[in-house]
């Protein structure tokens, strides 16, 4: 399990919004991780395990980092798998600087 309490981040609240199920049978969570906009990818069983490579989080700047005090109030929201089911797309909300666009390999191209 992944939770942001064990990364000593400034905030705890994790949110998950939408998950994809890969060709595979990997996992695709979409949502936030602590104050981070977050994209998780697992096994099908939902193991993740760093320590030996096993699933990848990946963790972008918050839309609103600028503001003091720090209000984190992006989420990715959406992720999609492109038809050729090499990549996904993942968007997150809307905010005053915009929004984040995140697309990752997720297949052989």
């Amino acid at each position: 399990m992944i939770q942001s309490e064990e990364l000593a981040r400034s905030s705890s609240e994790d949110r998950g919004r939408d998950l994809l199920v890969l060709g595979d049978d990997r996992i695709v969570h979409a949502g936030r991780l602590g104050p981070n906009p977050a994209l998780f990818v697992v096994e099908p069983d939902g193991g993740y395990d760093a320590a030996i490579d096993v699933g990848q989080v990946f963790t972008y700047e918050p839309l609103g980092a600028t503001l003091d005090p720090v209000v984190p109030t992006s989420h990715f929201y959406r992720v999609v798998l492109s038809k050729d089911g090499t990549r996904i797309a993942a968007t997150t909300n809307t905010h005053v600087e915009g929004v984040l666009l995140a697309v990752l390999q997720v297949g052989d191209l």
